[in-house]
């Protein structure tokens, strides 16, 4: 990622984790929460995803207090990690994604093009849409620095 563009990128990213807020997120787990391997066991079997190389297993999925809908998922360190099915492309011209990336975004709830910072963000309904969009997003522009964030922490001002 090019120096120029990080802060403005981060400060998107952190724009994006207000959503994380523990009053809007109805939830019986708390981002960055670890499990025990005994609570795990008591969840029985849980569906597994793979987002690019990683495989996570689905907690639950909501809404959040303005409808957004979000997923908690598990990772192989049993740390709880929440996703709002969010496709962010960095660093690439809105109109190239616009035109290369149109009927990814036609099945997108949400659309943001960042011309300036040259950053476009798709929010999904679901996490399996986010999963294929991300698949797809991918084959169109293997050079793109494309990601479906997941946080597993809680942003916090010191």
């Amino acid at each position: 990622m090019r120096r120029k563009n990080r802060p403005i990128f981060l400060a998107l990213v952190c724009a994006g984790l207000l959503y994380l807020s523990p009053a809007q997120a109805q939830s019986s787990y708390t981002v960055g929460q670890r499990l025990s391997t005994e609570q795990i066991q008591t969840l029985g079997k849980l569906p597994a995803v793979t987002i690019g190389t990683a495989q996570y297993q689905v907690l639950q999925t909501g809404q959040n207090a303005q409808g957004v809908a979000y997923t908690m998922l598990l990772d192989t360190n049993r740390r709880v990690g929440q996703t709002y099915h969010e496709l962010m492309i960095a660093e690439q011209p809105t109109a190239q994604v616009r035109q290369l990336l149109g009927a990814v975004a036609s099945q997108a709830q949400t659309v943001n093009y960042y011309d300036q910072t040259q950053i476009t963000l798709m929010r999904f309904a679901t996490l399996e849409q986010a999963i294929k969009a991300l698949a797809q997003a991918r084959a169109a522009m293997p050079e793109a620095e494309i990601g479906l964030p997941i946080s597993f922490s809680r942003p916090s001002l010191r």
